[in-house]
């Protein structure tokens, strides 16, 4: 049977809640995710896969309950990280021909009426996008999930250029046909998450943000986010490519000040330099950086990064060579100087033309 929603113009419409599936991964559940899914099917969400990611023996009555209430249970046999659970989460909905999915949290922090809202909202939008429901970060929510999510967000802005108001939240809505291409994304723990606005970001896809109630029971105790182990592994995924381009600056300057003490030649010293620390660079940015484990575009990656790497390597040989005579600073401070001003222009280049998601 089709519901119909309220229009505020107060006209009916048949509501489309019924091509949307719930996602909920959880780890040793409470009682209180039977509340939840009560309160998510009587808002019309009746499609609702719930993963088990390995919880314990004595939380088995959860899901056992949940499979009556009409819920469908996917369990791993051990505990795979919420990433790997939101995969496996999506491959199923899209083989299942949904047309949107909404990630709820099973600790009771969402409720089913955002939920509701954000599933309309991926449904009414034609073109692929992801919603996000957005928390209000006032005095009632724990210092650590402020302080937390104030620093992930400034983070990802200045490496996106893109602000997300939360880029924390758990509750999410995604088209469809946006679920194929988010099970590439790497990542099988809560970093995953970060990965994914950050694929979206560097797809140029649409990121809405819908305000919704910020709950927090006993002071978000129940979460098995790991305030160390976890945050490490998100602030990896921002700080990657800092780690690969400072110690790739490393090895070049090392290289060049040596060769350039056997040779005296700027300009060849430079060539040689690049060529051994550019290598490691790609290698870094292929596997580490730019998310790419794929083969499929690593011809043309080549190709392209030689040509910046030949291109940068021959500006900076230059620009060293003339601040070197003008300046008369060693020739290393004029390396490291001209290197530094180039990395921000090669990051550019590397990000958004060479090692693309899409």
């Amino acid at each position: 049977m089709i519901l119909n929603a309220i229009t505020s113009s107060g006209v009916q419409v048949p509501d489309t809640l019924h091509q949307c599936c719930v996602i909920i991964p959880a780890l040793n559940p409470l009682p209180i995710l039977l509340t939840l899914l009560k309160d998510l099917q009587q808002q019309g969400l009746k499609n609702i896969l719930l993963i088990d990611d390995g919880s314990s023996a004595e939380f088995q009555g959860v899901f056992k309950a949940a499979s009556e209430m009409g819920a469908m249970v996917l369990r791993h046999p051990v505990n795979l990280g919420k990433g790997a659970a939101l995969k496996n989460a999506f491959e199923n909905a899209f083989t299942q021909g949904y047309l949107a999915v909404v990630t709820v949290d099973a600790d009771g922090q969402h409720s089913a009426t955002d939920a509701a809202r954000i599933a309309r909202q991926v449904l009414e939008e034609k073109a692929p996008i992801c919603v996000l429901g957005v928390r209000s970060f006032a005095s009632e929510v724990p210092l650590r999930s402020r302080f937390g999510n104030l620093i992930t967000r400034k983070i990802f802005q200045a490496f996106s250029s893109i602000r997300v108001s939360d880029t924390q939240t758990g509750l999410r809505g995604f088209s469809a046909d946006l679920l194929p291409l988010l099970c590439k994304v790497p990542g099988q723990r809560y970093e995953f998450e970060m990965k994914m606005l950050l694929w979206l970001a560097e797809a140029k896809l649409p990121i809405k943000e819908i305000p919704i109630d910020t709950i927090y029971i006993d002071g978000n105790a129940h979460s098995h986010f790991n305030p160390i182990v976890d945050s490490l592994r998100i602030y990896w995924v921002l700080f990657r490519d800092f780690f690969v381009s400072v110690s790739s600056f490393g090895i070049d300057i090392a290289l060049f000040s040596i060769c350039h003490a056997l040779t005296d030649n700027i300009l060849l010293s430079t060539y040689i330099s690049r060529s051994i620390s550019g290598t490691y660079n790609f290698i870094g940015n292929k596997i580490f950086v730019f998310r790419v484990n794929t083969s499929k575009r690593l011809g043309i990656e080549l190709v392209q990064y030689i040509l910046l790497a030949v291109l940068i390597a021959t500006a900076s040989g230059k620009m060293v060579q003339m601040l070197f005579q003008s300046t008369g600073w060693s020739i290393t401070l004029c390396k490291i100087s001209v290197d530094f001003a180039l990395y921000l222009a090669s990051f550019l280049v590397r990000r958004f033309f060479i090692f693309r998601l899409v």
